[in-house]
């Protein structure tokens, strides 16, 4: 196991862990500040959160393999020696793509679901009328649309 951390100490993985909670943060201080101002809905804060949740291991997976640098991403010294390029990568990078639009869709529909069809307990209690048919006293049948008429109105106004 020792090994292990000695190899992510080598590949600079704990430092672009590090870059990318940092960076995130600051994505997420942002968008908690810009977002509600351009009118967005209260969900795409959270939205924001699990698209950086999902990126993490996907980043991680990409600082294994690359270093990232000034010059932008390289290939590790000593995997160009072991021949570690092309194949291997490529599975990563199309595993890591996979992983995100899996976990993109279910998030998707997930957030569709809770603003389509709130639960009952999200919508708040708001007063109700009951409007119910007037009945005709008069004894004469023909008054009788003059009490449906009456009702409808009060049911049109309401």
């Amino acid at each position: 196991m020792n090994g292990f951390f000695n190899e992510l100490k080598r590949r600079k993985v704990f430092q672009a862990c590090g870059l990318y909670l940092v960076v995130a943060w600051l994505i997420l201080q942002v968008a908690s500040i810009v977002l509600p101002a351009l009118f967005y809905p209260d969900w795409s804060i959270t939205l924001v959160l699990y698209l950086l949740i999902t990126g993490f291991p996907i980043f991680l997976v990409l600082a294994w393999f690359f270093d990232f640098s000034m010059d932008g991403l390289t290939q590790d010294a000593e995997d160009r020696k072991r021949g570690l390029r092309g194949i291997k990568p490529g599975i990563a990078l199309l595993l890591a793509l996979m992983l995100m639009t899996g976990s993109g869709s279910y998030f998707r529909q997930r957030l569709e679901r809770d603003t389509i069809a709130p639960e009952a307990s999200d919508i708040p209690d708001q007063p109700s009328v009951a409007v119910l048919p007037f009945a005709n006293l008069s004894g004469n049948p023909d008054q009788q649309y003059f009490a449906e008429g009456i009702a409808d109105e009060l049911i049109n106004t309401l």
